[in-house]
C-alpha cells in the first residue's frame, strides 16, 4: 500500500532537482513532500492562494516565460472552476503545464458535490491539446507524472486520495495507454483508477464460476488509440464498463465512441454514477454499493450481460 501524493511528489521532487526551469504552484493545498519541496527549493514553489482561475493564468504566464509547471490542487475546483482560464491561458498555447488534480470521482464523498469530481472528465476531455491520465496506483502514478511532464504540452493526472495496493510493476511500459489485466472470451470488464480493483476482484469471482472475463485498465484518456483499444476488445464478447463518473464524457462516453466505429459492436453496458448531484455523505463505500460499483454488484452484472448475450 502506498499513497498517491508521496508518488506524485517524490517523482515532482527528482523532475525539479534535475531540471532548474521547472516550478510548482499550489492553490493553497498541502502535502509533506511538497512541504519539503518548498523548504529545499523555497524560490520555486509558490503558494497562489485559494484563487484557481488565477493560478492558471499564473501558470501560462510562466510557462510563456520559459518555465515548465506543476499546478497542484483538489480537482474539481481547478478542472470546474478555471476550465476557461485552461482553455485559453495553457491549452490553446500548447504550453508545458502538468495540472496534478487531487479527488477523481469520490474521493472527498463526504464534501459534497463542491469537491466531488464526477464531471471533470466531461469537460476535460473537451479541450484541445490537453492529455488526460488516471492511475491506479502510485508505481502507475509516478511513471506517469514522468511521462506527462516529457510531453511538453498540456496535461492532466486525476491523482486519488489516501493508499492504494500496488499493481503495476516497477520500470512497465505504460506508453500505451491501457493494460489488459487478463485475458478471457466470456466478457471484457473495462475500468480506469481505482475501480479497477473492484473490477480485479470481480474477475476473481467470475473465475471461481468458471467464467472467463477479460480485464481492461485504461490509465490514458485523452489521446486515446481507439484502434489498439478496440483490437484488445476484439472477442466480440459484451463489454462492461465499471467508471466512477456520472454517466456523460467518462469513460463509458469514450468507449462508447470508439466502439461504434468497429463493424460489429458488441453489447455493452454501463455501470457509472447517476446523472444527479450526490448531496449528503456520498461516501465511496456507500456509492459503490447504490449504484452497482461494488465488486459483487460488477459480479452480478456481468453475469446478466453474458446471460442476455447468450439469448441473443
Amino acid at each position: 500500500m502506498a499513497d498517491f501524493r508521496d508518488a506524485v511528489f517524490e517523482t515532482v521532487r527528482q523532475i525539479m532537482r534535475r531540471d532548474p526551469e521547472v516550478v510548482t504552484l499550489t492553490n493553497d493545498m498541502n502535502a509533506m513532500i511538497l512541504n519539503q519541496i518548498a523548504e529545499e527549493m523555497p524560490e520555486r514553489v509558490f503558494n497562489v492562494g485559494i484563487a484557481e482561475q488565477n493560478i492558471m493564468g499564473v501558470a501560462g504566464g510562466l510557462a510563456l516565460g520559459g518555465k515548465k509547471v506543476f499546478v497542484f490542487g483538489i480537482l474539481a475546483h481547478l478542472i470546474s472552476r478555471a476550465w476557461e482560464q485552461i482553455k485559453l491561458d495553457i491549452c490553446a498555447p500548447n504550453l508545458p503545464v502538468t495540472i496534478l488534480g487531487v479527488g477523481p470521482g469520490l474521493s472527498y464523498g463526504n464534501d459534497g458535490p463542491s469537491h466531488h469530481g464526477t464531471e471533470d472528465l466531461a469537460l476535460a476531455r473537451a479541450l484541445p491539446n490537453l492529455s488526460i491520465f488516471n492511475p491506479c496506483d502510485s508505481v502507475s502514478m509516478a511513471a506517469i507524472v514522468k511521462q506527462a511532464f516529457d510531453l511538453g504540452t498540456p496535461s492532466y493526472i486525476r491523482i486519488d486520495r489516501g493508499n492504494a495496493r500496488d499493481i503495476h510493476q516497477e520500470n512497465a511500459d505504460l506508453s500505451a495507454g491501457f493494460k489488459v489485466w487478463r485475458t478471457g472470451e466470456d466478457i471484457s470488464l473495462v475500468s480506469t483508477g481505482n475501480l479497477i480493483h473492484p473490477v480485479l476482484e470481480a474477475e476473481g469471482m467470475l473465475q471461481d464460476k468458471g467464467v472467463r472475463a477479460q480485464v481492461v485498465e485504461v490509465y490514458k484518456l485523452k489521446p486515446v488509440d481507439d484502434q489498439a483499444l478496440v483490437s484488445a476488445l476484439g472477442t466480440g464478447a459484451p463489454v462492461l464498463v465499471a467508471d466512477e463518473h456520472n454517466p456523460h464524457g467518462g469513460l463509458a462516453s469514450l468507449l462508447s465512441d470508439a466502439l461504434s466505429a468497429t463493424p460489429s459492436i458488441p453489447a455493452l453496458v454501463a455501470a457509472t454514477l447517476p446523472d444527479k448531484f450526490l448531496l449528503g455523505s456520498a461516501t465511496r463505500a456507500w456509492a459503490h454499493e447504490n449504484y452497482n460499483l461494488s465488486p459483487t454488484s460488477i459480479f452480478d452484472q456481468a453475469i446478466d450481460l453474458i446471460s442476455r448475450s447468450d439469448d441473443q
